[in-house]
This record gives structure tokens, sequence and C-alpha cells, in this order.
């Protein structure tokens, strides 16, 4: 359901913090409580330190509204009404692959 708009997300944090994902990061995503619908406990609020200061940073040549937009855009936020428990899920199911991938290359 949300599967373009978190690659796009991932792409971005790839490029921003590379390894973001992994449990070895400098700020890792506690998956247990990862929650999208809260902006300390969604993806950009555990990587920056909450939801609109990161979305501040990485979009920083927006608008405010921009800025959201962006965020929409990448699967970190959801229009109102939107389905956070499934946007949650699919993020949470994107990281544990990422980090299955990543123990599957070490030595």
């Amino acid at each position: 359901m949300f599967e373009a708009e978190i690659a796009r997300g991932a792409k971005l944090l790839d490029k921003d913090d590379p390894g973001w994902a992994l449990e070895n990061a400098k700020r890792p995503i506690n998956l247990g409580r990862l929650d999208m619908a809260n902006g300390f406990t969604c993806v950009l609020g555990q990587h920056g330190g909450d939801f609109l200061d990161e979305a501040l940073r990485l979009f920083r040549d927006s608008a405010l509204s921009g800025v959201v937009g962006q965020a929409t855009l990448q699967g970190f936020n959801l229009d109102s009404g939107g389905d956070y428990p499934q946007l949650t899920a699919e993020w949470r199911a994107f990281i544990l692959k990422r980090r299955k991938a990543a123990r599957s290359k070490k030595p």
C-alpha cells in the first residue's frame, strides 16, 4: 500500500545517513516503539528527535506546508484520515528486511 512512498523515504535517509535502518546505527530505530502517528516515535522522530525538526532539516528548502507535503510523499506522514497502523507495519517490515539483509552479508 505504501511501498513507493517508503522506498522514497528510505532512499532519502540512505543518502542522509547510510545505515540508518540497521541495529548498529547511531540512533537505531526501536521497532517496538515505532508508531508513525507519533512525532517522537515515528521513523523521523527516532532518527532526529521529533518529526517536525527532522522534516524541517531534511526538506529545508521547502516552506512549512511543503515540508509536510514532502514528508507525506516520502512515507513519513499521511493526509488526514490516513491508515497510520498500516504505515507503521510497512515501515517496520521494511526495516526488518534491511536488518536481515545486513546480517546475511556478515561473514
